[in-house]
């Protein structure tokens, strides 16, 4: 059965979303499977939908993947993608839309009933004074997100 998964705005204006996994493990093999195929966003938009537009001038309701955050505006906080801290990996930058309702990162998993699924990723905002809060929704609900 297909769940669907995405990731929206709550109030806040930018936001990164450096890298996402969604793990199955199986009882059976006792292996665990990452289910998102471009997490790290090396194959920068790909393999997920967003209602955003993929375009680095980010003005709101825009997203871009870079490996650096001043590569795309010089007024965001500086820092490069966490998995290896230089230039190596890839982030998503959005500007959040107006419209809540519009998601930023969103795709469809097969999952299995009564089957354990682990939701990880890294999360940092662009912004010190208007900082970002994110939600996650899950067949339309929202899920707690434990800090």
């Amino acid at each position: 059965m297909g769940r669907g998964i995405s990731f929206q705005k709550g109030r806040f204006k930018l936001f990164i979303l450096l890298t996402c996994s969604i793990s199955g493990f199986s009882q059976v093999d006792s292996v665990s499977i990452d289910l998102v195929s471009n997490g790290d966003f090396s194959d920068n938009y790909s393999d997920f939908n967003s209602d955003y537009d993929y375009e680095n001038d980010l003005k709101d309701g825009k997203f871009y993947a870079d490996d650096r955050t001043t590569d795309i505006k010089s007024f965001l906080l500086d820092f490069y993608d966490h998995t290896e801290n230089n230039s190596s990996g890839r982030m998503i930058v959005a500007n959040a839309s107006d419209d809540a309702n519009e998601d930023i990162w969103e795709h469809n998993y097969n999952t299995v009933a009564g089957q354990e699924y682990t939701l990880t990723f890294w999360f940092r905002s662009a912004d010190n004074e208007n900082p970002s809060v994110l939600a996650w929704m899950v067949n339309g609900s929202q899920v707690e997100l434990r800090w």
